[in-house]
């Protein structure tokens, strides 16, 4: 018999029972004349075995006819159920990426917009200012937004990974808080104050954890806080509770959410504000990751709040102490500046095969007086190493024509092996990459490239 009781199979029980009922009662008429075993099988009438024999065939007939309409019930009910499924995935799908559309074009008509308005004539410093600080704020904005997307869809598809290491809380705090003093204002939100709450444990705080995971849900959360506050302030602190957990929170005066919002605010698919004609800000895409990313580092995020009285939202790490050397203690590392840089006696081979990118590095690095080498490709790259001898540092991009990064930076290994090679990529350093830069990568820089970043990263190996 089948797992699943159908209709065939109670059809048949039922057919054999009739029949146990109809011999049974031909005993009881006919007692004198036949024992059970007889009246049941044996010394039967041929024709009341046919009787009983097309009882059993009708009632099996009628439950293979049963069970045949349950199924094309089912098979309709069934296919209902995964039209509509589709179809209900299909439309959050297409309004998700119908707001996204809108925040795409936003950020990007202004990068347009205020790059046309430059080609100007006679443009007055003033207004010059005005225009490359809006297509700076907005160029941010979007490079956000692509993280966000990328990061998205690595947690969808598991392909995120967490590296613990030490991390100093505090420190975390202080960067976040230098970070969004400029925000603010980027987003129009100057008259907010951003108040910090810290643990007086001790000035480092040292935790393990995922630095940058934990960097990127503050980040989100904040950014959040910001765009749905319009007066008061914006908090952001930690406890550390006596369960094993650090508590982290981000409190607004904004204009809050009702109940029915409360218990969506973390599905990307739901709107975040209570006014239906709020347009799409990247909130939920920005609460979702965080929730996702709060759940990979081991802890719970939640939020607490009433329409017109502001948002609380709260979420947990576990609390895994490490001991923090006493020289690191107060210790902050300044970014590397190109002023007063001379590296006029050294020269860096830059691999990059779009010429915009290498106009924009040789640029940031102009100040320096660096003597530069342009590779349009790996091959290119992996010549001149060969053939120049006073390449004291290679920039390798991943990506290019002929041959790649990758294998450029293996071969020039092979031939130079103390040679500092500093990979450049568009992408966010995951799984193989970092094998890939244990072997033939000294280092490496995410796009975009920022020159803090560019010259402290070259700093380290032109002492």
């Amino acid at each position: 018999m089948n797992k699943k009781f159908n209709a065939i199979n109670l059809a048949i029980i039922i057919g054999l029972v009739l029949y146990f009922i109809e011999a049974f009662i031909f005993y009881i008429l006919n007692t004198n004349s036949y024992s059970f075993a007889e009246a049941f099988i044996t010394k039967v009438p041929l024709s009341d075995i046919y009787t009983r024999l097309l009882s059993i065939a009708g009632v099996i007939v009628l439950g293979i006819i049963v069970n045949g309409r349950i199924r094309e019930i089912q098979i309709e009910k069934n296919f209902l159920k995964r039209t509509t499924r589709k179809t209900v995935s299909s439309k959050l799908d297409f309004a998700f990426l119908s707001s996204l559309s809108y925040q795409i074009r936003t950020p990007l008509n202004a990068i347009i917009g205020f790059s046309e308005l430059l080609r100007k004539p006679n443009l007055s410093p003033e207004s010059k200012d005005i225009y490359t600080n809006h297509i700076n704020s907005s160029s941010k904005y979007l490079l956000l937004l692509v993280n966000n997307l990328s990061e998205i869809s690595k947690i969808e598809s598991n392909e995120l990974e967490i590296n613990r290491v030490d991390c100093n809380i505090n420190r975390v705090i202080d960067e976040i808080y230098q970070v969004f003093q400029i925000r603010k204002e980027e987003l129009g939100k100057s008259n907010i104050s951003l108040v910090i709450e810290k643990v007086k444990i001790s000035e480092s705080f040292p935790v393990l954890t995922d630095p940058e995971r934990l960097k990127h849900v503050l980040n989100n959360l904040l950014e959040s806080a910001f765009i749905h506050t319009e007066e008061g302030m914006v908090k952001i602190g930690y406890t550390k509770r006596e369960d094993g957990f650090i508590e982290f929170y981000v409190k607004d005066t904004g204009r809050g959410f009702s109940q029915e919002r409360l218990e969506v605010i973390f599905e990307r698919y739901n709107k975040l504000t209570d006014n239906d004609n709020m347009p799409f800000d990247g909130s939920l895409l920005r609460l979702a990751i965080s929730k996702s990313l709060v759940k990979l580092l081991g802890g719970n995020i939640w939020a607490d709040s009433k329409l017109g009285s502001g948002v609380s939202i709260y979420f947990t790490i576990p609390y895994m102490e490490v001991e923090a050397p006493a020289e690191e203690e107060n210790r902050r590392v300044e970014p590397a500046k190109s002023e007063g840089v001379d590296w006029s006696d050294k020269q860096l081979l830059i691999a990059e095969d779009i010429d915009s990118n290498f106009i924009y590095l040789e640029e940031l690095l102009r100040p320096t007086k660096i003597k530069i080498t342009w590779a349009k490709n790996g091959k290119q790259a992996l010549d001149i190493v060969n053939n120049n001898p006073d390449i004291d540092i290679v920039l390798m991009d991943i990506l290019m024509p002929e041959m790649d990064g990758y294998e450029a930076s293996r071969e020039i290994k092979k031939i130079r092996s103390h040679l500092p090679i500093i990979a450049q990529t568009a992408y966010l350093v995951e799984g193989s990459f970092q094998e890939e830069q244990n072997k033939n990568f000294d280092s490496y820089l995410i796009k975009p490239i920022w020159a803090p970043q560019l010259i402290s990263s070259i700093e380290k190996y032109l002492k």
